[in-house]
């Protein structure tokens, strides 16, 4: 399996968060994403996992686009586990 990104664009309010990233990364490949806090890191795979829409560019795996893909059909495909969790007490 590839995921490509190809020239993917996000800006929030008119505040441009990535501009024009593009990377390919294949099944069994360790990929890194780096940088300093308030960099777009979360930004990045929220755009790629389709929580945010994309201002520009394309999230393709297996060379189809992604973000056309249902819910149910994304969520076979990918997970996303967010920074912050809920947890509650039971006691």
């Amino acid at each position: 399996m590839k995921l490509e990104i190809k020239n993917l664009s996000f800006s929030y309010k008119n505040k441009e968060i990535l501009n024009n990233i593009s990377f390919e990364v294949y099944s069994g490949t360790l990929l890194s994403i780096l940088g300093a806090n308030g960099a777009g890191k979360t930004t990045l795979i929220k755009c790629i996992n389709g929580i945010l829409k994309l201002k520009k560019g394309e999230v393709l795996i297996d060379e189809k686009n992604f973000n056309n893909k249902s819910l149910k059909e994304k969520s076979k495909i990918m997970s996303y586990v967010p920074q912050i969790t809920s947890s509650f007490d039971i006691d």
